[in-house]
């Protein structure tokens, strides 16, 4: 079985995330996402409430270890 790849707010570690996304609007077509998970323009976190980057929570693990 493959791992699923879970991004999570850099700075708390939160799953809680936001990211912005474009759909047409006449046919709700996904046409892509706002940009990559490292840009903090287009991404949020719940929890935080403030624009964060994401990161692997794999990594997020291993830095607050």
């Amino acid at each position: 079985m493959q791992n699923k790849l879970i991004l999570v707010c850099e700075k708390c570690g939160s799953e809680d995330i936001e990211q912005l996304e474009w759909h047409k609007v006449n046919t709700n077509e996904f046409s892509g996402l706002g940009s990559d998970y490292n840009d903090e323009e287009v991404q949020w976190c719940c929890t935080c409430e403030k624009h964060v980057s994401f990161l692997e929570k794999s990594e997020f693990d291993k830095l607050k270890k």
